[in-house]
């Protein structure tokens, strides 16, 4: 991982994220870790006559002023953390987020993405949406998710979520193992049976996973039971001490994303460990 791009909007779980990634840049010798705050400016306006803004030019410089203090701050927090000589940068935007974050892994050919979560009610999630669902969406890196009490440690077991996309998707298992001989750490597999699923086809092709991971020393959990998908993986995490999970998260077209559930943004809300997302096609 020799280049992390950390999202921050300077809140405690940003900042527990960004303690996270710093931990990451020791274990795996980063050369550079950035620090990124996009916001954007809404104007508002005044409806009498004139219909002017009401958001002045000396206001948004205030505001980013105020933003650049801040990620000086963050400098100075993360270079006490590093061990190495990782360079340290900081990123000031005001467009959208996850425009943002691509442009930046594109002109840098950024590694992983990293953010912090701050997990709302179920209703909240409902109205508001969230960043960490954007970001799984259409950030074209893999992104890792952290919780905010998740344990700032390198993962000493790490448990896969799937479908088996692996199994029958090249590009997705090759992913998969470049991640994984990173990490050097085995895995848990486990998987959720679904409604009306032939059982000896997932038994198949937990086989044939089984097999291309062999070197990972591959526990397989096939999971037949009413609980919720996220208590499942933290009874499994707590149970063989795992502290990361990780999801493949298929890249859909919009009307395909409006009926599909996925998993990985399932899995963000309601892990208690990190989430790994890997993306394919």
């Amino acid at each position: 991982m020799k280049k992390i791009l950390v999202l921050t909007d300077f809140s405690d779980h940003a900042s527990h994220a960004l303690s996270y990634a710093c931990n990451l840049a020791n274990s795996y010798n980063t050369e550079e870790l950035i620090i990124l705050n996009s916001y954007e400016i809404v104007p508002l306006y005044d409806m009498g006559d004139t219909a002017s803004l009401s958001i002045s030019m000396q206001q948004t410089e205030e505001l980013e002023t105020q933003r650049s203090r801040e990620l000086d701050k963050l400098i100075v927090k993360v270079k006490n953390l590093l061990k190495h000589d990782t360079i340290v940068d900081t990123h000031l935007t005001n467009i959208n987020l996850v425009d943002a974050v691509n442009d930046i892994t594109l002109s840098k050919n950024i590694d992983l993405v990293v953010m912090g979560i701050k997990v709302k009610s179920e209703i909240e999630q409902v109205l508001l949406g969230s960043h960490a669902h954007r970001a799984i969406e259409k950030i074209n890196r893999p992104v890792m998710v952290v919780p905010i009490n998740a344990a700032i440690t390198n993962p000493q077991r790490i448990i896969l979520v799937t479908n088996f996309y692996e199994a029958e998707n090249k590009p997705a298992l090759q992913n998969l193992k470049k991640y994984l001989a990173k990490l050097k750490a085995p895995v848990v597999v486990a998987h959720k049976i679904r409604r009306k699923e032939d059982r000896a086809q997932t038994e198949k092709l937990a086989a044939q996973l089984k097999a291309e991971l062999r070197e990972y020393l591959p526990e397989v959990i096939i999971i037949d039971d009413e609980k919720d998908l996220g208590d499942n993986v933290n009874q499994i995490a707590q149970e063989h001490n795992a502290s990361l999970v990780i999801s493949l998260h298929k890249k859909r077209g919009f009307f395909s994303r409006l009926f599909h559930k996925s998993t990985s943004k399932h899995l963000a809300w309601y892990s208690r460990v990190p989430v790994l997302v890997l993306h394919f096609e």
